[in-house]
């Protein structure tokens, strides 16, 4: 349950944002009467609308709200420590904020500080906007970010408490077209390989593919399909891979004939498959995100777009700077074109054809 003083901060500073107040606040007995609480309650509540550089204490005219004018810097959320395809995504959005005269401000928050309600994240100032990229969302941040009306977008869709605008890539489009395209070109044991620690991608991933082969009537065994979720992030990824790859291909005679990779590790997988001692390309097919480099038969690819993810961001931003009151939305970026060269047909003459004629769904 929240503690009183934090609400009261919370409510304020909607008021501030929605202009209820001019620029000052009533006095603080007011304050206590209109939300009916202590004078020491309001007391703490103005406390932390000061650590949030909404309000400062003036001697000779009360608590004075402080206006923040343009200041043309966008502030990015970033976390260095994960080294990622996040730099990626910074050095794309570096060059376009800064194509049209804004400066772009990274800062590096670690979890431990975004869990801080009160935390370094208010002692960087005011920003024109805030983009926050994967591994920095933090359900304070977002509500405050949305408490004071401040335009925001994400990267990371997830389930939040705040609404706040969202660009992310299209997870289950891949995850239907790589399905539909191997069914089409005879698979028929197909197995889901996921460790993306994302619990709602996760659960909206496993839905499709369970949406899949309910479409199909295919039924699988419980190790061909795994989740990626918050709770494994301790396990490393190449742990996770290895522990479901040796379930689904020690036993020859219950291996899958395709395996859809949804966790950037197709090198990793590779490897494994041929440690196993399973012919890629024949008796295993590897599909899903990974490297647009990794050229060897049986491995299919797909890249999604960093630079379209930064510019996704971007434009959405620069919405919400232009149309204050613009609604939230969340933007689905499409996987590119699959390119099924790599992967031959199962099923002789027929699948081949079958193969020839599909199209993306």
């Amino acid at each position: 349950m929240a503690i009183q003083y934090k609400l009261v901060a919370d409510e304020i500073g909607r008021n501030i944002a929605a202009q209820r107040y001019g620029d000052t606040l009533p006095p603080v007995r007011e304050l206590a009467d209109q939300f009916q609480v202590s004078l020491h309650t309001v007391q703490r509540a103005l406390q932390v609308l000061s650590q949030r550089s909404l309000v400062v204490a003036d001697s000779t005219r009360g608590i004075r709200i402080i206006h923040r004018p343009s200041s043309r810097i966008i502030g990015v959320f970033c976390n260095f420590r994960k080294g990622n395809s996040n730099d990626l995504v910074v050095r794309a959005l570096r060059r376009l904020i800064e194509a049209d005269g804004y400066e772009a401000i990274f800062v590096d928050i670690p979890e431990k500080v975004c869990n801080e309600v009160d935390g370094v994240f208010w002692r960087y100032g005011w920003a024109d906007g805030y983009i926050s990229l994967y591994g920095t969302s933090d359900t304070n941040i977002d509500l405050c970010l949305q408490s004071f009306r401040l335009p925001a977008v994400t990267a990371n869709h997830a389930y939040r408490k705040a609404d706040l605008s969202c660009v992310d890539f299209d997870h289950c489009r891949l995850l239907r077209e790589l399905a539909e395209g191997l069914y089409a070109r005879g698979f028929r044991k197909i197995a889901l390989s996921f460790t993306i620690c994302s619990r709602r991608i996760s659960e909206e991933v496993n839905a499709e593919f369970a949406a899949f082969l309910s479409r199909y009537g295919l039924s699988v065994p419980p190790e061909w399909i795994t989740e990626g979720c918050e709770q494994d992030i301790k396990i490393p990824r190449e742990a996770r891979i290895a522990r479901q790859f040796a379930a689904m291909l020690e036993s020859p005679e219950n291996r899958p004939e395709a395996i859809i990779c949804f966790h950037h590790g197709l090198k990793f997988a590779a490897a494994l498959a041929q440690q196993y001692g399973v012919e890629l390309g024949k008796e295993l097919t590897l599909a899903g995100t990974g490297s647009g480099d990794l050229a060897m038969p049986g491995v299919l690819p797909v890249e999604f777009s960093y630079q379209e993810l930064a510019a996704g961001l971007w434009q959405l931003l620069k919405k919400h700077l232009n149309q204050p009151n613009a609604p939230s939305e969340t933007v689905r970026l499409p996987p590119p074109e699959i390119r099924w060269e790599s992967v031959t047909a199962r099923g002789g003459a027929e699948c081949a054809a079958e193969d020839r004629n599909c199209s993306r769904k």
